[in-house]
Formats: structure tokens, C-alpha cells, sequence
């Protein structure tokens, strides 16, 4: 199974005293990055939130961002009147002349200067609930995650299975190779008409026949190809495996481009290349 890195969920969640409003995001990342945005009444759960999200989302750059919400008729947040007051003091020392109405427009942008009114603490009860929310917005992740992965999915064993025709047809077209070599050499010097040694001869077409035969090339390029799709039907965080078998495919076809001075199997090569970067490219989407 294939988890995208990119994934989005959101819930309001209504308490008695206060209202949230969830919103989980991630998107492409070598490593996992998480940054959390609470209310200042939360940011003694950041941790333990930091660390559920860590265990259930091994990779990606995760944003969490939680805010409280006016319910209608019933605001939750005020002006910290001081605060700003200290902050527009703190601004006229630095410029002496400058007016209220600007030294106050400075100050609304500074940070803390909403506070969250009556709530200090949330109880257990409401703790709990909390929790409950957080997992079922984790959950959608995880779901929008699945469903994108399932097209990734298909991608990858689109050009897999285009790969393994290609690869196919390179094993037909190379069955008689030795032979037909050595037929055409044999007719060379035979309008050549000039003597040789034929023990030496021998010796020379086998080494070069040894030099360019990709028996074993494609038979690691198939076992590399059904190790690929192994992989990709086991259970997620699976890119990084995915990544070194890709890499393992592409020097496998390096290798056969290189011995084989084929028009026709070079231009299967180059088709098996352009499917192998299709999916390197998409390898990097997925956990």
C-alpha cells in the first residue's frame, strides 16, 4: 500500500465555554517536519501532540494549526490592553515623534496581544474530547493520504508493467544475438578472403561475445522489477525501499544500453528509461 506525502484534513470541534478549529496539512519531505500553531491556553499539549503526530505520520512536513473560535454571541478573546500599552512605549523610545494612531497600528501587529479571556486550562473532560477530535483528524489524513497514494499506486504499476514488456521483447530480440554475430563475422572475412588464425579468431569472438552478452543484466533487471512490486503492496512507510530499488533498476539498464550496439534494443532502452524517471519522479510524493 502507497501513503502520499501531500494530504489535508480540518474539524471545528464545539466545547461548552469555547469553539476549535483543527487543521491538518502535509506535504513532500526528505525527513518528518512538524510545526504546531496552538492558542497560548494549549501550548502545554504541544508535546504530546507533537509526538502522536511523529508516531502516525512517519514522513513528510506536517503543519498543525489550531485556533479558537468566537462562538456567535459569546466572544472568547479581548485586547491585553497592557500589553499594548507596554508595546506603544516601547515604540516611542525608539521614535520619540511618531503619532498614536501609528505607534498603535505597530503595536496591534506585535504578538500576544490577544488573550484568550476566561480560558487559562481546559478540563480533563474537555481534554478528552480534544483527543478524540485530534484522532479523527489524523484519521482523514491518513485517508485523503490513501487515496492519492492508490493513484500513485497505479502509476507506478502502469510503467512497471511497460518496463517488463519492454524487457520482454529485448530478451526475444537478443535469443539468437550470438549466433547471428558470429554468422556475420564468419562472412566478413570470408569476402575478406585473407588467412587467420582460427584458434585466435575463436578466442577473440568469444571474449567479444562475453563482453556483450546481458544475460545477467536481465535477469537482475527482472528480479529487481517483481522486487519492485513486492514492495509496493507492502504496508506503508515503503518510498525509501521503492527509492533504492528504482536506482538499482536504472544502473541495470545503463548496462544493457552500453553493451548492446543495437538500433532497435537501444530505443527499447531509452522507452524503459523515460518509465523508470516517471516513476522516480512520483517517489518522492510517497512515505
Amino acid at each position: 500500500m502507497v501513503l502520499s506525502m501531500t494530504g489535508y484534513s480540518s474539524l471545528m470541534v464545539d466545547f461548552d465555554r469555547f469553539r476549535l478549529h483543527l487543521e491538518l496539512r502535509s506535504l513532500n519531505s526528505k525527513a518528518s517536519e512538524i510545526t504546531l500553531r496552538f492558542p497560548p491556553f494549549l501550548h502545554h499539549q504541544e508535546n504530546e501532540y507533537r509526538k502522536l503526530l511523529s508516531q502516525k505520520l512517519q514522513r513528510g512536513k506536517i503543519d498543525l494549526c489550531v485556533k479558537s473560535v468566537p462562538i456567535e454571541g459569546e466572544p472568547t478573546q479581548k485586547v491585553n490592553s497592557d500589553l499594548i500599552k507596554h508595546y506603544m512605549a516601547a515604540l516611542r523610545s525608539i521614535h520619540p515623534h511618531g503619532s498614536d494612531d501609528i505607534l498603535l497600528s505597530l503595536a496591534a501587529k506585535m504578538p500576544d496581544i490577544w488573550s484568550q479571556g476566561s480560558i487559562e486550562e481546559l478540563s480533563s473532560q474537555e481534554l478528552k474530547k480534544l483527543r478524540e477530535s485530534f484522532d479523527i483528524l489524523i484519521d482523514r489524513l491518513i485517508t485523503y493520504q490513501a487515496q492519492e497514494g492508490a493513484v500513485l499506486n497505479k502509476a507506478f504499476t502502469s510503467s512497471i508493467l511497460k518496463i517488463e514488456s519492454l524487457l520482454n521483447r529485448i530478451e526475444q530480440s537478443t535469443q539468437n544475438r550470438k549466433s547471428d554475430i558470429a554468422s556475420r563475422l564468419q562472412s566478413i572475412l570470408d569476402e575478406l578472403s585473407v588467412g587467420f588464425d582460427e584458434k585466435r579468431m575463436e578466442q577473440e569472438l568469444l571474449y567479444y561475445l562475453e563482453k556483450s552478452d546481458v544475460t545477467e543484466e536481465l535477469v537482475r533487471l527482472k528480479s529487481h522489477l517483481i522486487f519492485f512490486k513486492e514492495v509496493l503492496s507492502n504496508a506503508s512507510p515503503n518510498g525509501k525501499k521503492l527509492t533504492f530499488i528504482s536506482q538499482e533498476i536504472g544502473r541495470e539498464l545503463n548496462t544493457i544500453g552500453a553493451k548492446i550496439q543495437n538500433a532497435t534494443i537501444q530505443h527499447m532502452v531509452v522507452d524503459m528509461k523515460d518509465e523508470l524517471e516517471k516513476i522516480k519522479e512520483q517517489l518522492s510524493n510517497i512515505i
